[in-house]
């Protein structure tokens, strides 16, 4: 059970950390159309 215990673990951690990523990815692609709006 500690190996799958630690499996479960490591998936949690990669999870969030994909979906830190998928945030913040969205945020700079919002915030550059936002600049491109606003300066044409």
């Amino acid at each position: 059970t500690t190996m799958l215990g630690y499996t479960d673990l490591w998936m949690a951690i990669l999870a969030d950390t994909g979906a830190t990523v998928l945030v913040t990815m969205n945020a700079l692609r919002l915030l550059k159309f936002d600049q491109v709006k606003s300066n044409s």
